[in-house]
């Protein structure tokens, strides 16, 4: 599934997957601003973006090493994060830099049976 990571958008914003299924995303980012792209249910994403601005008030900018469902996409930069989607559901995928989720970069994914 390919996604153009704009200046404070994904397009496309929303996407839907079966369950079960593999998906490869493929993360372009068109913008001159760094991002990053998190996949999550509605209460991780609430946490992640209290860990973001946590990290941004302490002066530390926060990576995503090891993180499985999320990493960064640097300016101009393309990135691969693959994901199962396992059970029927409704997830988030958001930018969770401080103020870029509010900016409207988010999306769904709806995953169905």
């Amino acid at each position: 599934v390919g996604i153009v990571v704009g200046s404070m958008n994904f397009a496309p914003n929303a996407v839907e997957v079966k369950q079960g299924e593999v998906v490869r995303f493929v993360l372009r980012n068109a913008s001159t601003v760094d991002h990053d792209f998190t996949i999550g249910d509605a209460t991780t994403q609430v946490a992640h973006r209290a860990e973001m601005a946590n990290a941004a008030q302490s002066g530390h900018m926060m990576h995503h090493h090891g993180d499985s469902n999320a990493i960064d996409v640097k300016a101009a930069e393309t990135r691969e994060l693959i994901w199962a989607f396992s059970d029927a559901m409704t997830l988030e995928y958001d930018c969770d830099i401080s103020g870029h989720y509010e900016s409207g970069m988010r999306g769904t994914i709806a995953v169905v049976p």
